[in-house]
């Protein structure tokens, strides 16, 4: 097995989608010639995946892809307009374990680019909205019962700051879960190589068989990361509309 394992090339096994919508790779010797020719190939069902888990291990490869997709969701998905006059009142402030906005508090004024507001005689609360303003990066002071915050100015130059570094998050993280995946089949491919022959009776042991079954892999692997790749690119439209519109 691993002398024929190690005939193919894994640069040739490329995933290409064809105008039907349907994906395939590019036959091997003169079949693969023509321009828009492909060799159908259909993703790795569940039941396969079981069968061959000593090749594939779909629990922990999500594993891998979680580690860089869970900073890069929470990061786009944590953008916003940041504080303004209108959303001042619901800043979260943790006191005595509990959590309370802004608002609960005390009642809030705006003038101009600040926030003013009496605790009246509530002290205990100092401390925490101090906490919770540092934690938003907001400037508060405190003169007796009188307590005031800055509200930073925020532009529209601002907002395109913040939409080019999620885009460029985004790229990144393309670029690392397409590592990944060519990683996985380099994995699968070596483990092609120290089968033994009880497992061959699984798929067809042959170039061609191998071939074929490393582009299910590689179309599998593929859809997942679209998918991914769709819904963090749809929170990042959301978060374009929410700070510069359509």
């Amino acid at each position: 097995m691993a002398e024929v394992a190690s005939q193919i090339d894994l640069k040739l096994i490329k995933i290409q989608k064809n105008k039907k919508g349907t994906y395939g790779i590019k036959p091997l010797g003169k079949e693969g010639k023509g321009k828009d020719r492909l060799q159908p190939v259909q993703p790795m069902s569940h039941d396969e995946l079981d069968q061959l888990s000593f090749l594939f291990d779909q629990d922990l490869f999500e594993s891998k892809y979680n580690i860089i997709y869970d900073p890069v969701f929470k990061k786009i998905n944590s953008i916003s307009r940041g504080w303004t006059e209108d959303t001042i009142g619901s800043m979260p402030v943790l006191f005595d374990r509990d959590l309370f906005q802004l608002s609960d508090i005390t009642e809030i004024v705006v003038q101009g680019n600040k926030v003013v507001a009496s605790l009246a005689g509530q002290t205990e609360f100092e401390k925490p909205i101090q906490s919770a303003c540092i934690k938003n990066k907001l400037n508060a002071s405190f003169k007796g019962d009188l307590m005031t915050i800055k509200m930073p100015p925020i532009t529209t130059s601002d907002y395109q700051k913040k939409i080019k570094m999620a885009q460029a998050t985004v790229k990144t993280f393309k670029t690392k879960t397409a590592a990944l995946i060519e990683s996985e089949i380099v994995e699968i491919h070596e483990n092609m190589k120290n089968l033994e022959e009880n497992q061959f009776h699984l798929f067809e042991p042959s170039l061609n068989g191998l071939r074929d079954l490393l582009a299910s892999y590689r179309l599998h692997l593929t859809l997942y990361d679209i998918e991914k790749i769709k819904e963090i690119e749809s929170i990042l439209k959301l978060k374009h509309t929410l700070l510069l519109g359509k």
